[in-house]
């Protein structure tokens, strides 16, 4: 059974606490774990990892004191809301809210002193798990307010009493989440999900995700959603959405779900845009040659693939020195290094946004000139760079003088991938 249908049966009651622990060590690795809940004589140890007896070992441990997720590393504050009963100062810990039956719980994990703190994808699986199971307290939600039911599921709210308190859990996760009944509408919205689609959540709950889409585009979605429920199974993937600040990066989960005799849809959206952004500076610097600072072979092929995906026309430049090894057998490698640096920086002078310079090899370099699709529009940069390295380069007292080939293609007309597009400039040369 899976982490998520394991927390929606544990929060139904189908199954204990126990069987949970024992599936979520496929997605978060702990050495301990406990789960505690409010109950009429205090806080309740439901089930541990390792067994412990723990009968009145948490009695100062409260439970709505950690109704967000917490992550807490070796050496942070462990004294409040009890936690000192719970968590050893050198450990790390990890806890998340989840409901347990009819009432709120808290699963704390934690790792023995000098292991690795949890890491931010299992910061993320816990935000999931958190909303995937306290989203089941919102498919019977009664109206704040209402009178208190006896049996059945009228008293789920044993500790929250009040939709309202519930409401504002929700929307305190750093994470959208929506559930959809099986006519596709939301039965459930979170400020963050609401915010995703520039929505009042108020306004989102009735709604489907067709509502803000083309004709076209929400019958394509109801069709996939369709597919997802009866897949059974979890789909995650990326979507890029529109943001004042710029495009952000989503990672959506959407999990198709069972309950009270209804096929429903749980998304939970994380936005990891930060996180892709810093894999692509880290990428960039993996891939930047160390002696001009250029970015290299590998970074020019990547950027160049992108620009092929955008389907932006662009030269790419072959430039092969002429007679280099001249200049390190005369003058010595440090000299050749230092030309091979003043090349570099020559011609990026000149280079608009858009267009980049890499350095291949040893004496080779590309150039991929943006929105240029023709010899005529590629002429002027081309003989920009002939004439800047014909003029000499003035090195530790010395006047040496450097000269190139160049040969061009082009996209679309010369192929449509990088290493088609290279091979055809290096034999135009």
């Amino acid at each position: 059974m899976t982490v998520l249908k394991t927390l929606l049966a544990v929060a139904e009651g189908a199954v204990g606490a126990d069987s949970l622990l024992a599936v979520l060590k496929q997605a978060i690795h702990f050495d301990r774990a406990v789960i505690l809940a409010n109950s009429s004589g205090g806080t309740e140890l439901v089930a541990s990892e390792p067994s412990i007896d723990g009968r009145g070992a948490f009695e100062d441990f409260a439970v709505r004191g950690f109704l967000e997720v917490t992550h807490l590393a070796a050496g942070d504050d462990k004294t409040r809301a009890g936690l000192s009963s719970l968590v050893a100062a050198e450990e790390c810990a990890l806890l998340f809210p989840l409901s347990l039956g009819r009432r709120i719980a808290v699963a704390a994990l934690m790792r023995r002193a000098g292991k690795a703190a949890f890491s931010e994808e299992e910061l993320t699986a816990a935000r999931v798990f958190a909303a995937a199971s306290l989203s089941r307290m919102a498919a019977d939600v009664q109206p704040a307010g209402a009178a208190p039911q006896t049996g059945g599921t009228g008293n789920m709210y044993a500790d929250i009493q009040d939709q309202r308190l519930f409401k504002v859990i929700l929307d305190h996760l750093p994470i959208g989440l929506t559930v959809q009944d099986s006519s596709g509408r939301f039965i459930l919205a979170n400020a963050m999900a609401a915010a995703d689609l520039a929505v009042s959540a108020e306004r989102l709950v009735g709604c489907s995700p067709g509502d803000f889409l083309s004709p076209e585009d929400a019958l394509s979605r109801r069709e996939w959603e369709r597919s997802v429920t009866s897949g059974g199974k979890t789909i995650t993937a990326e979507t890029v959405v529109a943001d004042h600040e710029g495009p952000r990066v989503l990672l959506t989960s959407h999990t198709p779900v069972f309950i009270t005799n209804n096929n429903l849809l749980i998304s939970s959206s994380v936005d990891i845009t930060e996180h892709r952004e810093i894999e692509r500076r880290l990428s960039e610097r993996a891939h930047i040659d160390k002696l001009t600072g250029l970015p290299d072979r590998v970074r020019i092929q990547e950027y160049a693939e992108q620009v092929i995906r955008e389907h932006t026309p662009f030269a790419l430049a072959f430039i092969d020195l002429d007679n280099f090894k001249h200049v390190n057998d005369y003058y010595s490698h440090a000299i050749g290094d230092a030309v091979l640096i003043k090349i570099g920086e020559r011609i990026s002078a000149k280079l608009r946004p858009g267009d980049m310079l890499a350095r291949i090899s040893g004496d080779e370099f590309v150039l991929l000139l943006q929105g240029v699709d023709d010899r005529e529009s590629a002429g002027p940069s081309i003989a920009q760079v002939l004439s800047d390295l014909k003029q000499p380069f003035y090195i530790e007292g010395f006047e040496i003088f450097s000269s190139c080939s160049i040969g061009v293609s082009f996209y679309p007309a010369h192929g449509d991938n990088y290493e088609v597009l290279r091979r055809n400039a290096d034999g135009a040369m």
